[in-house]
């Protein structure tokens, strides 16, 4: 099991955060690749950005993720790689609060491992998992 130095789990939203959702080959950040990525910038109860881009994982979408997330291995045949779309990523999001719904144990694991992979770099964003506030 790999250890990450992920940001702090906080409990409460501030001002300015940055809601992301993944779509992925499969439930397992070691063996499975994310295959869509999508965030909103949220600044005073509005949005300001969004950022969407789906992901060549360079291998075949499973049957079982395709019947989850709707996403087809010809839907991504020409998409950009993750290492290009975590670039993008990571400057959309710069130093910003994410947010998302079960994000402690699935989202940010996928998205710091894919950020580690591809630029030796930790995501350290500090984080708000909606789950942990449904409880």
């Amino acid at each position: 099991m790999k250890i990450r130095n992920k940001g702090k789990r906080l409990s409460g939203y501030p001002a300015d955060y940055i809601v992301f959702d993944l779509e992925t080959t499969g439930v397992n950040p070691e063996t499975d690749a994310i295959i869509e990525i999508s965030a909103l910038k949220v600044s005073g109860h509005r949005v300001t950005e969004e950022f969407s881009s789906l992901v060549n994982p360079g291998r075949h979408i499973p049957a079982g993720a395709t019947a989850v997330n709707g996403i087809t291995d010809e839907m991504v045949m020409d998409a950009p790689d993750i290492r290009e779309v975590m670039a993008q990523f990571m400057e959309f999001i710069g130093d910003g609060v994410l947010v998302g719904h079960n994000i402690h144990t699935f989202d940010t694991n996928f998205v710091y491992d894919a950020a580690w992979e591809a630029f030796g770099k930790e995501l350290s964003n500090d984080y708000i998992d909606t789950l942990y506030m449904a409880l």
